[in-house]
């Protein structure tokens, strides 16, 4: 529960900053840290089921799974810092030369 605050906060400032939907990307952040969760357990689970029958294997899977979705994390937010400033100008769009 911590990290998906942590994630909603940074998300937050970020957005808040840089001018973009305050409400939207925080969203994207948890949606994004969900599904990589999602992802990795299924991918496991498809290739090793009897991992999932371990109370010692689930412990590891939930780390795995959450340190892959932190790094999801990280890369959607680096992303959006990245693109942040790409927003186009008046003067670059085609229907102003017609």
């Amino acid at each position: 529960m911590i990290i998906i605050l942590v994630i909603g906060f940074l998300f937050y400032r970020m957005a808040n900053e840089a001018g973009m939907n305050k409400f939207l990307w925080p969203a994207l952040g948890i949606i994004a840290y969900f599904v990589a969760q999602f992802v990795v357990g299924f991918i496991v689970a498809i290739i090793n089921p009897e991992l999932i029958t371990s109370t010692m294997s689930q412990i590891i899977l939930g780390l795995a799974s959450g340190i892959i979705g932190v790094s999801v994390i990280y890369l959607v937010f680096q992303n959006a810092k990245k693109n942040q400033g790409n927003k186009p100008n008046d003067s670059n769009l085609i229907d102003t030369d017609l």
